[in-house]
This record gives C-alpha cells, sequence and structure tokens, in this order.
C-alpha cells in the first residue's frame, strides 16, 4: 500500500507539467498570432506566407499536444497504481478544451 502512495504523486506532477504545456502552446499560439503574425509579409502573388505556415505548425502541435494528454489520461485510468482521478479529470478537460477554445479565441485576433 506504501508503494501506491509513491507513485501518485507522479500522477499529479504529469497531470499538471501535461495541462501546463497545453495552456502554454495555446497562449503561445494566441499570442503569437496578436503579435508577430502581422508583422510577417506575405510575397506579392503568394496566397500565405512563413507567419502562416507558422501557425500551422504552432495548430499541429497543440492537436499532438492534445492527443498525448488524452493518451497519458487513458494510461492513468488503465494503471491502478498510477489511477489519480482529479489527475486524470484535469488531463481529459485539457485535452478536450484546448483545441476548441484555441479555435474560438483565434477568430477574434486579427
Amino acid at each position: 500500500m506504501d508503494e501506491v502512495k509513491e507513485v501518485r504523486p507522479v500522477a499529479k506532477k504529469l497531470a499538471k507539467w501535461m495541462v501546463g504545456i497545453q495552456c502554454a502552446l495555446a497562449g503561445g499560439g494566441l499570442l503569437y498570432r496578436a503579435t508577430a503574425y502581422k508583422s510577417i509579409p506575405v510575397a506579392p502573388g503568394d496566397p500565405y506566407g512563413i507567419g502562416d505556415v507558422v501557425e500551422f505548425l504552432l495548430y499541429f502541435i497543440l492537436i499532438g499536444s492534445s492527443v498525448l494528454t488524452l493518451l497519458a489520461a487513458g494510461v492513468l485510468s488503465a494503471t491502478a497504481s498510477l489511477r489519480n482521478w482529479p489527475a486524470i479529470a484535469a488531463l481529459i478537460w485539457a485535452g478536450l478544451l484546448a483545441l476548441p477554445a484555441y479555435l474560438l479565441l483565434h477568430r477574434y485576433i486579427f
């Protein structure tokens, strides 16, 4: 029983880090869109520029991070010694809400 108590803080730390990364990626993408994106010019005749490519990469990194966050929640819930329901709930919420929140707020940044 003592071993289980020692392992559960690992789940809590993992959840804190992964939720923090999700928030940082979403916030960083929105900050990029609000600041640096406007200053990167598009070449004449091109439909998109380097700024759009960077934004596209940030979006797919956020998708990958969301998938990893949901996978971590699945592993934590499937492994009895790592099961920590508040950490699992935080991972699920971060994995499911990061993309819709990013896309919703992205529309309002010009």
